[in-house]
């Protein structure tokens, strides 16, 4: 896969092996051999990245994206290469780094170490519920297999059936606290689960009908099967009252049930978000938002790599609230926060974290700023 590489880089890959690289890149191992293949072909200095991360990043991606500039290819999609490459520049900045920061101290005090207790990041875990009731375990190192349907602990896939067209039946998978999953359903449309999340969906979709699923709480990454390949058949998420309508694209729908709000961000292609009377179609790195106290619809453009991170293997807040910071991270690390002092939920801050980082590098770099300490009980987290 190597060679594919190289050819996205060198804009020389056509669109089969781009789709191939897409699928590889699903993989975690796969991600960091990418990485690590633009570290050390654009001699990347993590180094001197660290002092000014956002206009590094795009220098990482101008100088390789000149570098091709002179070449023509007319099946290179290049939505596709820049999603890739800033994907990986991220990957090496953020990751790497592990940093965080803002109104950090100079001459930090010594911070003591908070805790023995080890709280272990999330991992693939899920529970299939079958069309007669049944819940089947999912779980990292353990397979499932049952007529159309087969999981190797890390994903599941659902391969169409000879079934009546007419016949329809429901399958839900439910992600806990602490964990995260990525389904194929029938049609190839893929969804990336976040950690407490529950998606209904259909076992098999019938012939030239619309495409329809439901995001019943949670956070998911939708990457749609065009309905090119299904008869035209469109493809809709029901989420709390909100649909989303799509011909064939990708785009992330959160919508927790400790949040008051549904956030639909567009990666690319085009949607179209439904809420009451109020309907809005979107442009690619924009975010509707709507609440439950009005039927308005609210755009407003956004960082896409902030918002999709959690699906690319790490945390990024730019500018967020120790509340909300601390909210999102409890779910993955299943995690209770017990705030001693109620002023500190307002502090502000911004970062990047490896999801499979523990959270006491995080806690300990927040501590640097000398704005706030943390202590650990347990799975409680408490905030002085």
């Amino acid at each position: 896969m190597k060679s594919h590489i190289s050819k996205l880089l060198s804009n020389t890959i056509t669109n089969k092996e781009l789709q191939e690289l897409n699928e590889w890149l699903v993989s975690e191992k796969n991600q960091d051999i990418l990485k690590q293949y633009i570290l050390d072909s654009h001699d990347v200095n993590l180094s001197m990245l660290k002092n000014n991360l956002d206009e590094s990043f795009l220098k990482v991606i101008d100088k390789i994206e000149h570098k091709n500039s002179t070449k023509s290819n007319s099946n290179f999609n290049l939505v596709f290469k820049r999603r890739y490459l800033k994907y990986a520049a991220s990957l090496l900045i953020f990751i790497s780094l592990g940093y965080f920061y803002l109104n950090k101290k100079e001459d930090p005090k010594t911070v003591q170490t908070i805790t023995n207790t080890q709280i272990l990041a999330g991992t693939d875990k899920a529970i299939l519920t079958l069309e007669d009731g049944t819940n089947i375990t999912l779980k990292k190192g353990e397979t499932y297999q049952s007529n159309h349907i087969e999981s190797n602990g890390e994903s599941l896939r659902y391969n169409a059936s000879t079934k009546s067209k007419t016949d329809i039946a429901y399958n839900y998978i439910s992600i806990p606290r602490g964990g995260e999953f990525f389904v194929i359903l029938s049609d190839g449309t893929k969804v990336w689960l976040n950690s407490e999340s529950k998606l209904k969906y259909p076992v098999n979709f019938i012939s030239g009908d619309i495409r329809k699923v439901e995001l019943l709480y949670g956070e998911a990454y939708f990457d749609v099967s065009s309905s090119d390949n299904h008869s035209g058949a469109r493809f809709r998420v029901i989420t709390q009252g909100q649909e989303v309508e799509v011909l064939g694209t990708e785009f992330n729908i959160k919508a927790y049930k400790s949040d008051n709000f549904i956030a639909t961000t567009l990666i690319e292609g085009r949607v179209a978000v439904t809420h009451m009377d109020s309907s809005m179609v979107l442009k690619p790195s924009q975010q509707a938002i709507i609440t439950d106290k009005t039927s308005d619809i609210t755009i407003n453009t956004v960082d896409i790599d902030n918002e999709i991170a959690w699906k690319n293997g790490f945390f990024s807040f730019e500018k967020q609230s120790l509340y909300n910071m601390l909210k999102t991270l409890s779910r993955w690390y299943d995690v209770t926060i017990v705030y001693k002092d109620q002023a500190k939920k307002n502090l502000v801050f911004s970062g990047a974290l490896k999801r499979t980082s523990d959270i006491k590098e995080l806690l300990i770099n927040i501590e640097e700023t000398e704005r706030v300490e943390f202590e650990i009980e347990g799975k409680t987290i408490i905030v002085k």
